[in-house]
């Protein structure tokens, strides 16, 4: 039938057809589909005009501001689940959703293009870095064989050097021995000096010690040689009317009582007096020997039968001071031998004693002995001034040294 005879036909009532709705996948808002939009047409065309509404109306959706609220939120879902479709995609939307959705699609893709731009630029710069250490691999190779080599030259040079280091080394080590072995000699030869040299610094100071004291003894010797020895170690003097000898009273008086332990002390004073002046003056007494004892002191003699006989020159006590026989015997030959020493010292001096003496026994009063006693005394101290004149040789000194009973 064609559109002419349709046009001529009596019209018929025509049915009322409802129109196609739906929902916009955004604000949910119900919209009319236009025969356009039906999926006929493959294409989607959303209308302005909601249902039962004109596009041009004035009116407003009631929930006007929610929808919008929701539809910037729903658009951005839109928007990425567009991005991430692999096909076409057909949704019904409204006017408004559709360009909230273009604008945040334009914004999206103006920001795709910015990022596009840097991307690419760091993609060439990445490129142009890639080319750079490229060629800087390239030259770093070239430098990596190069070192490499240098490297094998240097492991052959050092493994060389340890050759020449262990060489040395054993060579410095017989010399660090040898070395060792010419400091230990050295050590030992500096020992010895030292040693030599403290033994000759204590023999010079033993030297000098040895000197200074010899120059000491020279010294005293010299003062001995002055000095009258005998006269200071035989202090003979007077006391009254009895004469002494060191302190010790010989002789006794009626009105001065002398005990005979200090009368036969000053004899044996007496008697060693006797002895040294004899010794020193080398008077040899014929058969006669002087022993002197202290207060014990006697006269040996010697009789030409071979017979010794013991005269002693102290007392045995009792009151009175002559009268015994042995002590006068033993008085008689100190005198002898006292006489022996002044013909001596005449002879040779030319000197005679201030008192003459004999070997007489006229000792019949105590004041006659006392004074007997006192002459002898000072007949002694006379012959000790002409004896102590005499220089004093080594002889002489070793010999009174050697003598234990001289003074």
């Amino acid at each position: 039938m064609t559109n002419s005879s349709i046009s001529d036909q009596e019209p018929q009532p025509t049915a009322i057809v409802m129109p196609k709705v739906a929902k916009c996948m955004i604000c949910q808002s119900q919209i009319e589909l236009t025969d356009e939009s039906y999926p006929e047409s493959q294409a989607c065309y959303l209308s302005a005009s909601t249902y039962g509404q004109s596009p041009s109306s004035s009116g407003e959706h009631p929930d006007a501001d929610v929808a919008l609220e929701v539809s910037q939120v729903a658009s951005r879902n839109l928007f990425d689940i567009i991005c991430n479709s692999k096909g076409p995609f057909q949704t019904p939307m409204c006017k408004g959703c559709t360009d909230s959705a273009l604008s945040e699609m334009d914004i999206r893709l103006k920001e795709l293009d910015k990022e596009y731009s840097e991307y690419s630029a760091a993609l060439a710069e990445l490129e142009h870095t890639r080319d750079a250490r490229s060629r800087e691999n390239t030259s770093a190779r070239c430098r990596l064989e190069a070192l490499k080599q240098e490297e094998a030259d240097l492991i052959a040079q050092v493994e060389r050097l340890d050759m020449e280091d262990r060489s040395l080394t054993e060579q410095m080590n017989k010399m660090s021995a040898a070395l060792k072995s010419v400091n230990d000699k050295e050590e030992e030869a500096f020992r010895k000096l030292r040693n030599l040299h403290r033994q000759l610094l204590d023999r010079e100071e033993e030297e000098q010690s040895l000197n200074t004291q010899l120059a000491y003894i020279d010294s005293q010797l010299a003062e001995l040689v002055k000095m009258n020895v005998l006269n200071f170690a035989f202090h003979i003097w007077i006391n009254g009317k009895i004469g002494t000898i060191n302190g010790f009273r010989l002789g006794r008086l009626p009105d001065v009582q002398v005990e005979w332990h200090e009368i036969n002390a000053a004899l044996g004073q007496a008697a060693l007096l006797l002895h040294v002046m004899n010794k020193r003056m080398g008077v040899k007494l014929d058969g006669y020997e002087i022993v002197p004892l202290g207060a014990h002191s006697c006269i040996r003699h010697y009789e030409r039968d071979g017979k010794v006989e013991e005269l002693p020159l102290y007392g045995t006590g009792g009151f009175k001071l002559f009268g015994q026989t042995k002590l006068d015997r033993g008085l008689v030959a100190f005198l002898e031998c006292f006489c022996l020493l002044s013909t001596f010292l005449s002879d040779k001096f030319q000197i005679t004693l201030p008192h003459e003496m004999n070997n007489t026994k006229e000792f019949n009063g105590l004041e006659r002995w006392t004074n007997a006693m006192k002459c002898l005394l000072i007949n002694l101290k006379w012959a000790i001034s002409v004896v102590a004149l005499q220089p004093v040789t080594k002889e002489d000194l070793d010999a009174m040294a050697n003598n234990r009973r001289v003074v």
